[in-house]
């Protein structure tokens, strides 16, 4: 937990350095479509962007039942649009040694081209997102 609040407080601090002494604007990014799930395991998606911060991954989500709404709710990791669509915050993980079949969680990678992607789990060690169309989307800052 310690490292954590160190590596928290050093990119804080650099991102103060960047954006005053550089004049490094962070973009704010909303809702971006990441694309579309499939349903099949270990599904990966970029960002249009990079040197990518503070992702939010959302997921819209078909069956959810009233009992996990309402804990949904609790936690603000639900959001219901006017067409009546219900998008499910999933949580960022290192990996996915600790998720199970239930955990809406995954994993961010950079490619060595600088790209950055989230993955999600196979169905055992992370939960896999529904299918569905322009179904995973995202809001984060980004240096660009």
């Amino acid at each position: 937990m310690l490292v954590l609040s160190v590596i928290a407080i050093v990119l804080a601090t650099y991102i103060f350095y960047l954006k005053r002494e550089r004049g490094i604007l962070l973009r704010e990014i909303s809702d971006e479509i990441l694309g579309s799930s499939n349903g099949t395991a270990n599904q990966s998606f970029s960002f249009k962007k990079n040197l990518i911060i503070c992702v939010s991954v959302w997921v819209k989500e078909t069956f959810v039942d009233d009992k996990e709404i309402a804990r949904l709710k609790e936690e603000k990791a639900i959001k219901f649009t006017d067409k009546g669509d219900v998008w499910v915050k999933w949580h960022h993980v290192k990996d996915f040694s600790k998720s199970d079949e239930n955990s809406r969680s995954y994993v961010v990678m950079i490619d060595e081209d600088g790209n950055t992607w989230i993955q999600f789990g196979d169905g055992e060690q992370g939960k896999r997102p529904p299918a569905g169309s322009d179904n995973i989307c995202a809001s984060y800052r980004c240096g660009c």
